[in-house]
């Protein structure tokens, strides 16, 4: 299938150490449209769902969708699935960044990952080919240093990092995604742990072809006129997704003390975007080809909660870290969700504990 996909898929055998390549059918690529949707078809028809999630017959799957790589806004996201640990059934993630675009560039639409390695290994792609490296040394260092190593001989290199939570297959382990996009949903770090899959590089130079470049070109200068144009898309550049904070505590999408209240105007405005902006953004940033730069970077200069540049918090950290325990100092909410980033797990899941913990 021409434009869109690439055409060809990574399948890893990491028991027998072996990368091969497969096809999927068109017609299954046109019903399914990649991401979660077409790797639940694979997982249902291929694979045994009767599996332990941690076992090596559990499949990890990073499936990319026909519009990544396009330079389309909007179009950086990927999704990884496999058998959830935490729940025992499907789990999926989605990411943004620029992992997904650059799978497409190295020459592939995903990767199928099963088996266990038998010592810990780092999967290499590069320019259509793929490659399984010693990673031992790596083995117990966290998401930021394993990163920083395997960018060194080129900066280019984007890469999926395992910390020692996933190492350690905490139930609610994360993929860090060039130390400032996580795979989080779900417990897949923990998948990955369990495979003995330190991290996962890719490198590309080829670019994804278009099936209709000028009708590309006229689609692209619509749809970046109407996101400048979008209230919706300034507020996320201004405030990044914590925007959605007083309008959810209107709603009562907010949750409270554990969801047994029902609003808190006053910890609201303290947790908001416009706080957040205010007091401890230091730069907007942005995935791969979006103009919406939603995602913050955020410090907490002093004070006991202080913390060094990285990472803000998106709305559901400032929920799950503030108002679901009703914590309404805001510097304590970049600090719990930047602090344990290298190692990494979910913040959504970490903050969700604090509650049970208070009321038990």
């Amino acid at each position: 299938m021409q434009n869109g996909y690439s055409g060809k898929f990574l399948q890893v055998d990491l028991t027998a150490g072996v990368c091969s390549d497969f096809t999927i059918e068109e017609e299954r690529l046109k019903k399914f449209i990649g991401g979660s949707s077409l790797a639940a078809s694979l997982y249902l028809e291929r694979f045994d769902l009767q599996a332990d999630p941690l076992s090596p017959e559990n499949p990890l799957m990073l499936i990319n969708g026909p519009m990544v790589g396009s330079g389309f806004p909007g179009s950086s996201r990927f999704a990884m699935a496999a058998k959830s640990p935490q729940t025992g059934i499907w789990g999926e993630s989605s990411c943004g960044g620029n992992f997904g675009p650059e799978l497409k560039r190295a020459g592939f639409d995903g990767v199928i990952i099963t088996g266990k390695s038998p010592q810990p290994v780092i999967l290499s792609i590069t320019n259509n080919e793929a490659s399984l490296l010693p990673a031992t040394d790596l083995w117990g260092k966290d998401t930021y240093e394993t990163t920083d190593i395997l960018k060194a001989p080129d900066k280019s290199i984007k890469v999926l990092a395992i910390g020692p939570a996933g190492e350690n297959r905490v139930m609610f382990s994360a993929i860090a995604n060039d130390k400032g996009h996580y795979i989080g949903r779900t417990g897949l770090g923990a998948v990955m742990g369990a495979k003995n899959l330190k991290a996962i590089t890719a490198r590309g130079n080829q670019a994804p072809g278009k099936a209709d470049e000028v009708k590309y070109k006229e689609t692209f200068k619509t749809a970046v006129a109407e996101i400048k144009d979008s209230a919706f898309a300034e507020s996320l550049h201004l405030m990044g997704s914590d925007a959605a904070m007083d309008l959810g505590t209107m709603t009562g999408d907010v949750p409270f003390k554990n969801w047994s209240a029902g609003e808190d105007a006053e910890i609201s405005s303290k947790l908001s975007g416009p706080s957040l902006s205010e007091h401890y953004l230091v730069k907007a940033h942005a995935c791969s080809n979006c103009p919406v730069a939603c995602k913050r970077v955020t410090a907490v200069k002093d004070g006991p909660y202080q913390s060094d540049e990285g990472p803000g918090p998106e709305y559901e950290t400032c929920g799950t870290f503030g108002t679901l325990i009703m914590n309404s100092d805001l510097a304590a909410v970049p600090s719990a969700q930047v602090r344990p980033l290298p190692y990494p797990w979910n913040s959504m899941k970490k903050g969700s504990s604090a509650p049970k913990r208070r009321t038990a």
